[in-house]
């Protein structure tokens, strides 16, 4: 269930123009997943933070920080407003272990907050409400970041390559799969610029079932530093340069 504390006669009316106080925060994430995005907007200060949990150390975490102009500002909270956030309606249901995504809206010193995750669920007759207020806040967020935008390429060395067997990369939430040994020779793909480990799993198909895994490791990458890579493989040891 939504937990909303709001004055209702002041949302309801779609105002043109953002509160001086106005905020927004979305979360995304939880449950079983160790993945995790925040955004965060308001007049003075606006971020983006995203997430990866892998075991051990290999957990990465990046912030990245914009600013909206007034006309941006005020077009968001047009945009939230028209969705009529105060009438999202939720029921609760005995559920474990559920991720999803929730937000919160600051205004006039009052705040709605409604949540779709864990044993809250957003009632079909108001998804499309909640869509339009998250995928509104999203597609400003990835907009003011696209000049933090890198391309990157990973080039898979003959040493993986040559060995005939299947091998799937995880990196910056993207996943790079080859099976029946056919394995390409470069990965290419955009992330936001900052640090990120990567996961590598080579599967021998023909072995058996419990001798199946060749080699896995982590690597890392940051495009601060450079932005070409190349993964190989010395005594079934994974390495990147």
């Amino acid at each position: 269930m939504s937990i909303i504390f709001c004055n209702c006669s002041a949302t309801s009316q779609q105002s043109q123009f953002a509160p001086s106080d106005f905020s927004v925060m979305l979360n995304i994430g939880g449950g079983m997943s160790l993945d995790a995005e925040t955004f965060f907007i308001s007049k003075d200060s606006c971020f983006y933070e995203t997430s990866r949990g892998f075991r051990g150390d290999y957990g990465y975490e990046n912030t990245y920080r914009f600013s909206l102009n007034t006309d941006e500002l005020n077009s968001l909270y047009k945009a939230i407003m028209e969705n009529d956030p105060a009438d999202i309606e939720t029921y609760s249901v005995e559920v474990f272990d559920r991720g999803g995504s929730r937000f919160t809206i600051t205004q006039n010193g009052e705040k709605i907050e409604v949540s779709n995750s864990g044993m809250s669920f957003v009632k079909e007759g108001s998804q499309e409400q909640y869509d339009g207020i998250t995928g509104a806040i999203e597609k400003i967020t990835f907009k003011k970041l696209e000049n933090q935008k890198r391309s990157v390429s990973i080039k898979i060395d003959e040493s993986i390559r040559s060995l005939g067997m299947n091998v799937n990369i995880v990196i910056a939430m993207e996943h790079f799969m080859s099976g029946s040994g056919e394995v390409r020779k470069q990965i290419d793909f955009e992330v936001l610029n900052g640090v990120y480990y990567g996961k590598i799993l080579i599967m021998n198909p023909k072995a058996e079932h419990e001798n199946k895994v060749y080699s896995s490791g982590f690597f890392k990458i940051d495009t601060n530093d450079k932005l070409d890579y190349r993964l190989y493989l010395v005594d079934k040891t994974i390495s990147i340069e």
